[in-house]
């Protein structure tokens, strides 16, 4: 068994033995091309799609497959415009920081009242 792979998205199968039939399992290359391609389908005249089972092919029978490119995924949501114009504006808008409060205990850590009681 030989398999061979073009880019942008031809697959070639071919049995090198002459006398016996051999069975290829697509399952085993197709993880290897990250999902960047599908839909792979044989030449016209056979209608042969490339299924996720074995395929069988007869002794020095060679199969051309052709794929393809897969859409990528998209989960995330598209941004509201207006969004950017306020995330920009409360990235400039300025900051009270609070630091050296008296007293306290353990550098900050637990709060303490001035009145006993």
């Amino acid at each position: 068994m030989a398999v061979l792979f073009e880019p942008p998205a031809q697959l070639t199968v071919a049995n090198w033995h002459l006398g016996r039939p051999t069975a290829f399992d697509p399952s085993a290359i197709l993880p290897k091309l990250d999902g960047r391609l599908a839909g792979f389908v044989g030449a016209a005249a056979t209608h042969d799609n490339l299924a996720p089972g074995p395929l069988t092919l007869a002794p020095a029978e060679v199969r051309v497959f052709t794929g393809t490119v897969a859409e990528p995924i998209v989960t995330a949501r598209q941004r509201d415009p207006g969004a950017t114009g306020r995330v920009n504006a409360a990235a400039a808008a300025s900051r009270v920081a609070i630091e050296a409060i008296q007293p306290c205990v353990d550098a900050g850590r637990f709060a303490t009242k001035r009145v006993v009681g």
